[in-house]
This record gives structure tokens, C-alpha cells and sequence, in this order.
């Protein structure tokens, strides 16, 4: 039950980032906070996480959002990783344009403050890019769009347009009912697992959690071997910036398209936080 629960967590989180586009978050945010995120676009900082890539493939109507963060991490995975100071960077200038809306949510309550945040962010980068960045050899496709088109096999095509929330909790409810190993039990998943576990920050709701996983996925799942013909293909050492393209991200400002560039950029800061 527990691993079924946390399927469906990360499905939603998955397709949530889309669904933004559907107008159900960014309408409730500031207009400070909105403009943040457009800057972020175009921001130096920021282009270690291949926004460019990512909004483009987002505004083009024909893709599905497997065949989108496959164009976005193929980019973001052969180039270096961000710096600290980019990190930092990017943290502060959300932290503080999105102010508002952090303590309008609860966030600082909640304890995580600016400060907080920018440690988690610096703290968990490096492992989530590793993940992010995972590529089963065999099939000679990332990990996250593979597992993503294994997704569209239960739940359907998954489109941006179609991502309002009804048709969100459609494709979860979905999900809930079908027999989902064959995408919670992959080779992707569990070296995914692996590098995970490394860095849980609670050993005890780790240990809680593998005796649902192995009566899913059996004991193997959770040996820590790694996983042959599961490769890590992040680039090593810092991205360096090129020259900004003039017709760039904040050129989309006028065209109607807000809600599918915005939808791109909370795809990275899901990435990112």
C-alpha cells in the first residue's frame, strides 16, 4: 500500500508541473513572483537547467511531456552542472520576488525559511541531477522519459492540454487501479532508489518503507547493487555559459503563451527544489 501511495505521489508530481498551465497555481501567484520566474527565463544563473530548451519543447504543441523532458535532460545532462553561486543565485532571487507567496502558503511556518531552502537546494542538487540524468543502456533512453512512456502505456498519452485537473486525477485514479510494476520496479527505479537512500535524510522512514517496496519488487530491490546497463550520464564539471540568444526566453512575454513557459519553468524548479 505504502509503494502504491508513493507511485501515485510522484505521478502527480510528475504531472503537476504541467498541469500549472491548466491555470491552477500560477493564477494564485503574485505578480512579483510571476515576474520573477519570467526573468529567470533568460537569467545567466539559471542556464545550467536548460530553460531555453525546456520552454521551447513546452510552447511546441505537438509533444507529449515524455518527449519534452527528454529533449530538456538530453541538454541538461551533457553539459556541466550548476555552480553553488548559480544555485545560490537562482534560490535568492525566487526566495525574495516570491516572498509573498512562500508566507501566503505557509512556508516560512512551516520552517522553511530562505536560508533553509537555499541549504536544501545546495544540499540535494548534485544527487538529484544524478538521478535525473540516469540512462538505461539496453533501451539506450534516459531514465525519466522512458519511465515516463511506460506511464502513458496505463494512464494514456500524457499532453500538455490535457493536464487540467480533472483530467490529473483522472489518469491517478488510473494509475491507483492498474498493476503498476512494470514501471516501480524497473531497473531505472531501483539504481534511482540506490543513489536515494545515500542521502535520505530519515534512516527510520527509509527502513519502514523498503518492507512494502520488497513485498512489490522483491528483496533485490533493495541490496544496494547497482543495476547493470543502468549508467549515469551527468556530465562532470561546471556548465559554462554561452552567449544569450537575443530572440531568447523573455521574447515569449507577448505571445499569448504565458501559462505553457511558465509550466516549463516549474517543471525545472521541481527539478531544482
Amino acid at each position: 500500500m505504502m509503494l502504491r501511495k508513493t507511485s501515485i505521489f510522484m505521478t502527480v508530481a510528475i504531472l503537476g508541473t504541467s498541469a500549472v498551465s491548466a491555470g491552477s497555481v500560477l493564477d494564485f501567484l503574485s505578480s512579483s513572483c510571476k515576474n520573477t520566474l519570467q526573468t529567470l527565463l533568460s537569467s545567466p544563473s539559471a542556464g545550467c537547467l536548460n530553460l531555453g530548451t525546456l520552454t521551447l519543447n513546452a510552447l511546441a504543441g505537438n509533444k507529449t511531456i515524455p518527449e519534452v523532458a527528454n529533449s530538456w535532460l538530453t541538454g541538461l545532462c551533457a553539459s556541466g552542472s550548476c555552480t553553488n553561486s548559480s544555485l545560490s543565485d537562482v534560490v535568492s532571487n525566487i526566495t525574495t520576488g516570491c516572498s509573498e507567496d512562500l508566507n501566503k502558503y505557509g512556508a516560512s511556518s512551516a520552517g522553511f525559511t530562505p536560508d533553509v531552502i537555499q541549504g536544501l537546494v545546495l544540499q540535494y542538487y548534485p544527487t538529484v541531477r544524478q538521478i535525473a540524468c540516469l540512462k538505461d543502456d539496453n533501451a539506450n533512453e534516459l531514465c525519466v522519459p522512458e519511465s515516463l512512456f511506460a506511464l502513458q502505456s496505463i494512464v494514456g498519452t500524457i499532453n500538455k492540454g490535457d493536464l487540467d485537473l480533472p483530467t490529473l486525477l483522472g489518469k491517478v485514479k488510473t494509475l491507483a487501479d492498474s498493476d503498476y510494476k512494470n514501471i516501480a520496479c524497473t531497473g531505472c527505479i531501483k539504481q534511482a532508489y540506490i543513489i536515494a537512500a545515500k542521502v535520505f535524510p530519515n534512516a527510520n522512514l527509509l527502513n519502514l518503507a523498503q518492507t512494502p517496496i520488497t513485498d512489490t519488487c522483491g528483496a533485490s530491490f533493495v541490496d544496494g547493487q547497482d543495476v547493470p546497463g543502468i549508467s549515469e550520464t551527468a556530465q562532470s564539471g561546471e556548465f559554462v555559459a554561452t552567449k544569450p540568444n537575443s530572440s531568447g526566453a523573455l521574447s515569449f512575454k507577448g505571445t499569448g503563451m504565458t501559462g505553457p513557459v511558465f509550466a516549463g519553468l516549474s517543471a525545472a524548479l521541481a527539478f531544482l527544489l
